[in-house]
């Protein structure tokens, strides 16, 4: 059976010829301190793109796969203030359709009005005398 090796930071010191003792980073052979910056940066760069651009997928998908009591309520309520906009428009229909045939019977009226007016008789009384 043989020991498992402790993974150290690959780094040595300059002066005296020591090996770092700390843990590498994740996929590289040296730790935080030994690490190239450039690498990091790098890193750090990749990562800030990715959840910028993929975090906004991923919540969506999240959202659309299981939705909040909230968005199913207020989807539930949509499909309600359709259907009472449906029957308010049929309403409304049907009462212009009556508005328009009363309009029409007073047009009519109208026409005979214009046609042959009425006697006042305030004015027949002025006639005469």
């Amino acid at each position: 059976m043989t020991a498992k090796t402790k993974k150290q930071c690959q780094a040595f010191a300059k002066s005296n010829g020591t090996q770092c003792t700390k843990r590498p980073l994740p996929g590289s052979r040296y730790c935080f301190l030994h690490q190239s910056w450039g690498f990091n940066v790098f890193g750090a760069i990749v990562l800030l793109i990715g959840g910028v651009i993929l975090g906004p997928i991923f919540s969506d998908v999240y959202r659309y796969c299981y939705p909040s009591q909230e968005s199913v309520a207020l989807s539930d309520l949509g499909v309600r203030v359709e259907d009472i906009n449906k029957g308010s428009e049929e309403r409304d229909r049907v009462q212009n359709q009556k508005l328009n045939e009363m309009l029409a019977i007073q047009g009519n009226e109208k026409l005979k009005m214009s046609i042959c007016p009425p006697i006042k008789t305030s004015s027949i009384y002025l006639l005469i005398e």
